[in-house]
This record gives structure tokens, sequence and C-alpha cells, in this order.
């Protein structure tokens, strides 16, 4: 099912939010359900977004305008329109986001696991049975762990800042002003998840000042899509405590990625779609600690990447699926193979 979604965006615009809709109708059959069997909004589906949406679409923080804690916000979508159309799960990217895998860049949620089969299900016989919010809970908790409590203790990122200063007020307001999404992710707000990826302008050295002076609080850290050139980079590798790094979609080069050889705690790096190679690849033999690296549309070969992983076997490295080809009419009455 997600290959099909996938081959359907790569013939369509993208949306910069990601809330791209497949025209893959015929992927979800029509099945009849019963009353007693069709999930409700306030039994089924909010927990659910409560749960895994909230933290990024919700009362505190909005990426790309949308907020999913009310049915009127489900309603009116975000900067790039409606992500609900009621009896029609294919059109609706609330759920049609959820079906891409891990690692790619449009899914949803964007961090931490999948949705299950049965949430996915759940969303999607909602979405086909008319989207209803009859029942609608005030305000839905997270539910509780099943064995045991969620922290037994402190988290990685709670013990590396645990002796870090607070971030610099100006610079965080400087940044948020200027449309960044910052959001504290240490008990000690001393660590940062900055998002710089949605700037009402286009990034600037300017930009970049103000995040030299939150480098040590830097945990995680998302460039995607901005004008981010290899000159940006030694303000990325400021970032020492950096864990998590989105880079696709930029200007970056194999070059310029040697000033990262010094992020030894980098854990997981997205360079999907930018012009690096097998070259920018060699300068991350170092990082032990790198298990996660995503090179698709990029110019990466098996053995570049073969290198790098003899070089740290416990590397996932992601080239993204293997397209077939598919016939696109042509305009002139023909056939184009794609």
């Amino acid at each position: 099912m997600t290959s099909a979604i996938t081959a359907q965006r790569m013939l369509s615009p993208r949306l910069p939010l990601r809330l791209c809709a497949s025209a893959a109708s015929l992927l979800f059959p029509l099945v009849g359900l019963s009353a007693a069997d069709t999930p409700t909004y306030a039994k089924n589906i909010q927990p659910i977004l409560a749960d895994r949406c909230y933290s990024c679409h919700g009362p505190e923080k909005q990426k790309g305008e949308l907020r999913l804690d009310s049915p009127e916000a489900i309603k009116k979508g975000g900067k790039n329109g409606a992500i609900l159309t009621s009896g029609d799960p294919a059109k609706s990217t609330l759920y049609s986001l959820t079906l891409l895998p891990a690692g790619d860049d449009d899914r949803m949620p964007a961090k931490g696991d999948s949705l299950t089969q049965a949430q996915t299900d759940a969303i999607r016989d909602w979405i086909k049975s008319g989207a209803a919010f009859d029942g609608v809970a005030g305000v839905v908790a997270k539910p509780e762990p099943v064995n045991g409590p969620l922290h037994l203790g402190p988290s990685d990122i709670d013990l590396a800042s645990g002796k870090l200063s607070k971030p610099d007020a100006a610079a965080l307001k400087a940044l948020s002003d200027a449309g960044a999404i910052i959001t504290l992710i240490s008990s000690n707000g001393a660590a940062l998840d900055v998002d710089l990826s949605h700037l009402t302008e286009p990034l600037t050295a300017g930009h970049l000042k103000e995040l030299d002076r939150l480098a040590a609080n830097v945990f995680w850290l998302d460039l995607q899509g901005s004008a981010l050139t290899d000159a940006g980079l030694a303000s990325v590798a400021k970032c020492r405590n950096l864990t998590r790094l989105h880079l696709n979609r930029t200007a970056v080069s194999d070059a310029g990625l040697g000033a990262l050889k010094g992020l030894a705690g980098l854990e997981y790096l997205n360079l999907v779609g930018t012009s690096v190679g097998d070259a920018g690849l060699a300068h991350f033999a170092g990082l032990t600690k790198l298990q996660r690296l995503y090179v698709w549309q990029t110019k990466v070969t098996d053995a570049g990447g073969a290198k790098l992983k003899a070089a740290n076997a416990a590397l996932v490295i992601n080239r993204g699926p293997a397209f077939s080809k598919v016939d696109v009419p042509d305009p002139e009455g023909g056939r184009r193979r794609r």
C-alpha cells in the first residue's frame, strides 16, 4: 500500500507541510461497517490524536499552522488546506500520511513509532463512515502505561543536559519571532529541539548567529528545506550535543559535510534530496554513535554505503524504496515512461 502512495507522490507537486494526498482511491476497498463497529471520534480517534499528535499539532505547538486538538481545528486544516475529506480516506492526509514507512519525511507522526495498524484502521473507518464529531470529549489525557511507568529514571537527554545552563532567552525570542519552533526536551529546560524549517523568511546569517548562541543547548536540529549552504554548516558544527539532524533538501555538499566530523553524539542524520555522494559519507567514519542515515535521492552508491558500514557496523543506511517505472500520459497523446 505504501509503495503505491509513494509512487503517486512522485508525480504530484510536493506541498510544504507534506500533507499531500494520493489519488489511490482503489487502494481502499469499500467494506461495510455496522453501527456497532464504526469507530467514533471521542472513543477511538481523539485518544490517538492526544497521545501521538498534540505535541506537534496541539495548543502549545502548531507545525504548519495545523492543530488537531479540536473538531473545529481539524476541519480547518493547516496552512496547506484541508486534511480531512469526509467519506474518502484516500483524499484525507490525516489518514494517508500515517501509512508511509518510518524514515519518510512525510510520515505522520513525524517522531516516534508509526501508528499501529489498529490505529490507522480506526482513522480510516471513521473517515469512511462520515468523520462525525459526535460525543466529543472535553480533555483527553494520555493513556496510562500498561506495564509500569513510562520513565523509570532520567532520560538520556536529561543526563546529557544535566550540567548545561539554561538557553539564552534573547536568542530563543529572536528565533521564535522569526518563525522557528523551539521545544524544551529535558526536564531541566536546558535541552532544545530547534526547528528552523518553517521560518517566515529564508534562512540567513542572522538566524545562524542566534543559533550559535544556543549551540550547547541544541540536541535536535531541523533545517530541512531551508536555504542552508556549506557556509552555514559551521554553525551546525558548534552544536556539539546534537543527536538528531535534518539537512534534507538543502544545498549542502560533500565538502561542507566535513565540518560535522566533530559531532560525536550524532545518532540520526537525514540527507535526503541533497547532492551528497560517497565523498560526503566518508566524513562520518568516526561518528560511531550514528545509528540512522537517510540518503534517498542523493549520489550515494552501494559501494559508498558499504564503506561507511565497515567503519560502523551498527549503522542503518536507508536509501529509499526501489521504484518501478510507470506510464505517464503525454499531453500530446502518447505515453512516457518515468
